[in-house]
């Protein structure tokens, strides 16, 4: 991975009901990431154990560059599709890979 490259780790929660509207959306969402300046792969992560618990994981070419995202259109289009599903506001948390 270069240097400086970063995975974020956005954890959801989904109210059970819409579950299923939820994922409809992701694909949507996940198109909008992917398509994004600094976004290098986007993936869904269903739960199996807890699947109203979902996750994201998402490559960034810098933190900044994820940060740029969130404060561009391109945010609120990555959202539309999904965010009337949420449970509580998503979090998120960004990590490098120390070691492989």
């Amino acid at each position: 991975m270069k240097d400086g490259q970063v995975w974020e780790i956005v954890s959801l929660a989904i109210h059970e009901a819409e579950l299923t509207e939820f994922e409809h959306g992701v694909r949507d969402a996940l198109d909008v990431l992917r398509g994004s300046p600094g976004c290098f792969e986007a993936h869904y992560l269903a739960g199996i154990e807890t699947p109203a618990r979902p996750h994201f994981l998402i490559r960034w070419g810098s933190v900044a560059e994820h940060l740029e995202f969130r404060e561009s259109e391109r945010f609120a289009a990555y959202r539309s599709p999904i965010e009337r599903c949420f449970e509580e506001a998503p979090s998120f948390a960004h990590f490098h890979v120390s070691a492989e």
